[in-house]
Parts: structure tokens; C-alpha cells; sequence
């Protein structure tokens, strides 16, 4: 499984009673999850160039 899916994943399928418990106390309003692998949401990438 994906790193992703452990928090973004099925509750009860891929994120674990307790880091499911965490998320809610954290992000009560948080509508991040549900998502099943290549599902796409969003993606930010960052590159620094050193000289």
C-alpha cells in the first residue's frame, strides 16, 4: 500500500483506528480521505536549484 492511502486512504481499509482517531481530532473538518489508489487530488512539487 501507498504511503498516501495510510492517511487518505478508506477509513477502517487502509488508515488505522488510531491514526484515523488522530486525523479526526486534528482535522475534524478535514474531507481528505476516501481516496483509493490512482485516485488523483493534487500534487505540489518542489525543486531547489543550487549554483
Amino acid at each position: 500500500m501507498p504511503a498516501c492511502l495510510k492517511c487518505h486512504g478508506v477509513t477502517g481499509n487502509d488508515i488505522d483506528r488510531a491514526t484515523s482517531e488522530k486525523l479526526q481530532k486534528f482535522y475534524p473538518n478535514d474531507l481528505a480521505t476516501g481516496y483509493q489508489l490512482d485516485d488523483f487530488r493534487g500534487l505540489w512539487k518542489f525543486e531547489i536549484e543550487t549554483n
